[in-house]
């Protein structure tokens, strides 16, 4: 284990908090990185609890104390849209699940599924 990764994993440890979320922080090579990690539900079994990971953020030796303590909070951020996205539904469907393909948006995009608001005075 490196001194930078030691020193990275252990400040993010000890004064990085948010839910009883775990603020793993991994190695890549010689890239560092935080994922957060959680139980929730399932999107694809809504009846099971299962350990979610956020993706991976990468950590710089350059950071600064602040700019890892913000690299967390995005990491807590996109983490919760992305829950909220898999649990928002219209008309029953989870249109906003970002594990939607996007090679299957562009058909949509290319037939001209747009609406826009007229004209207001």
């Amino acid at each position: 284990m490196s001194e930078v990764f030691a020193t990275l994993k252990n400040f993010i440890e000890q004064n990085i908090r948010y839910k009883d979320w775990v603020f793993f922080v991994g190695q890549n090579g010689d890239h560092c990185y935080v994922q957060v990690q959680f139980m929730a539900t399932d999107n694809a079994d809504p009846t099971k609890i299962s350990k979610q990971h956020g993706r991976k953020w990468q950590l710089s030796v350059w950071m600064t104390p602040t700019e890892i303590v913000q690299t967390c909070w995005a990491a807590v951020q996109r983490a919760e849209l992305h829950e909220a996205a898999e649990r928002f539904k219209y008309k029953g469907a989870d249109i906003f699940n970002t594990h939607l393909s996007a090679d299957a948006l562009v058909p949509l995009c290319e037939k001209g599924c747009y609406e826009h608001r007229g004209e207001t005075n």
